[in-house]
């Protein structure tokens, strides 16, 4: 039987021409095993009328629907009458994403429909899943599309290390503690104290514990009075959760590059454009002295796809702080897209990380309070860097493709192949081009002329490629 998909785009973007990332990861693996048609579950941030959505899927007649996220479970009541299999994704926390937005008794009345899957990246969050919806669900794992995250042996400021990621505004994050009502803001900076106190050797606790441990702090009478604060302004709690969220990542992150800096410079790719990510300024006074000295930032914000594998190839190594929320596993895209890239990444690990690479020949790990040592062994030996991005590019292939993990979701075999789908591999990108992407990019150039420029500066080297299958 023909698969026919009905992937719903959850993105809660107003912007109809942009489709969420993850949905069209998913997109990507899907179309090796069947048909899809993609649908957007939102309308201006809000989900859709119930009878339209219905009157849509209805005319698609889909085999299977699937999401990735929180927001497809706005149409529990329909999908409860749907006869085919129902999958929902989550590479997130899907606790404060679920709670935040009033979700949860749709989650319970998906969690009773016998063709419905859930799959939960965290073992931490599978097992929270259970408890508070009675939600079964299984693991999986994060991939990435091998042709777009490309191999080269052209490399951009060698001497540099790289994060790609941002860090939260304390701007931001000041004014909205500010804005909390008095008992939430009393928690909030509560939990702001207790973030840097944590010694530099622990792990940063996830969000909830953060919450959980600021609250045992409060006297009773506080406790009921901040109960009924909550109670009369539910928008005020998952601010509260938001906030701390940022508060961990940052710290986490932050730790991390404070000691990268005083190794070698650092390189930042982050969209500096988000409602809420840092801005330059705050990122060099965050890091303090070395920030003025030793830090380049380099904006994202409207990057394609290949604009973004471009960044892959600058700098000599990569590094990594997991988010808190990231408790057992939830092995970010960073790791996947690395490995892809055939670079090597220096990442602090997880329970679950070694279902996915092995650590010291795919990947680098450190320890709690270990960063600094590892780091200053692994840039200087070039060479093993060079051998550990070349494993890591060859599990990807084996393990990590989009395709493959498809198939793994849906219980499908590896070798399941119902039609061939032709690709055309990404062309390798010189050091010359990754100077226009980084350095003319970061001052307002447009990403899709600065990507045609960069392809038609590697126009030479499209003799020596070929069209790739993808099982």
């Amino acid at each position: 039987m023909n698969r026919k998909f009905l992937l719903l785009d959850c993105s809660p973007s107003a912007n109809k021409e942009k489709v969420d990332f993850n949905t069209r990861q998913l997109m990507i693996g899907l179309q090796t095993v069947g048909e899809v048609i993609l649908m957007t579950a939102l309308e201006d941030g809000k989900p859709i009328d119930l009878k339209e959505f219905e009157r849509h899927a209805a005319e698609i007649a889909p085999t299977d629907v699937i999401w990735s996220g929180v927001h497809g479970f706005f149409y529990a009541d329909i999908l409860e009458r749907f006869a085919g299999r129902i999958t929902a994704l989550w590479y997130d926390d899907p606790l404060m994403r679920v709670e935040n937005v009033g979700l949860g008794e749709m989650v319970k009345k998906c969690a009773r429909l016998p063709n419905f899957n859930a799959f939960i990246w965290d073992g931490y969050w599978r097992d929270r899943a259970l408890q508070l919806w009675n939600l079964r669900s299984q693991p999986t794992h994060l991939a990435v599309d091998a042709a777009e995250f490309y191999e080269s042996d052209s490399i951009l400021n060698d001497d540099e290390i790289v994060f790609i990621g941002h860090l939260h505004s304390p701007r931001k994050i000041e004014t909205g503690i500010e804005i909390l009502p008095p008992f939430c803001q009393r928690l909030a900076r509560t939990v702001q104290e207790s973030v840097v106190a944590i010694k530099g050797n622990a792990v940063m606790p996830c969000w909830d514990v953060l919450l959980h441990n600021a609250e045992r702090e409060i006297e009773a009478g506080d406790k009921k009075l901040l109960a009924m604060e909550v109670k009369h302004n539910s928008l005020a709690l998952a601010k509260l959760r938001e906030l701390v969220w940022m508060m961990a990542k940052n710290e986490a992150r932050l730790r991390m590059l404070r000691e990268a800096i005083q190794v070698a410079p650092v390189r930042i790719f982050a969209d500096m454009e988000q409602l809420g990510h840092a801005t330059p300024m705050e990122y060099r006074a965050l890091l303090g002295q070395w920030g003025d000295k030793r830090l380049r930032v380099a904006s994202t914000t409207g990057y394609a796809v290949a604009d973004l594998a471009a960044c892959y190839h600058v700098g000599r190594l990569h590094i990594s702080a997991t988010d808190p929320q990231s408790v057992r596993g939830g092995i970010p895209y960073r790791l996947f897209q690395t490995a892809a890239s055939g670079r090597a990444l220096l990442a602090d690990t997880r329970p679950e990380f070694s279902e996915c690479f092995e650590d010291g020949k795919e990947v680098l790990t450190y320890a709690p309070g270990g960063f600094g040592e590892a780091l200053a062994a692994a840039y200087q030996d070039k060479d093993r860097l060079r051998e550990i991005g070349r494993a890591a590019r060859a599990r990807v292939l084996a393990d990590h493709t989009w395709a493959i993990r498809v198939r793994q979701i849906l219980g499908l075999s590896r070798d399941y192949n119902p039609r061939q789908r032709i690709n055309k591999l990404t062309p390798t990108v010189s050091i010359q081009d990754l100077k226009f992407i980084v350095e003319k990019k970061s001052n307002g150039h447009d990403s899709v002329n600065a990507l045609k420029d960069a392809a038609d500066q590697s126009i030479n080297r499209l003799s020596n490629l070929s069209t790739r299958v993808l099982a």
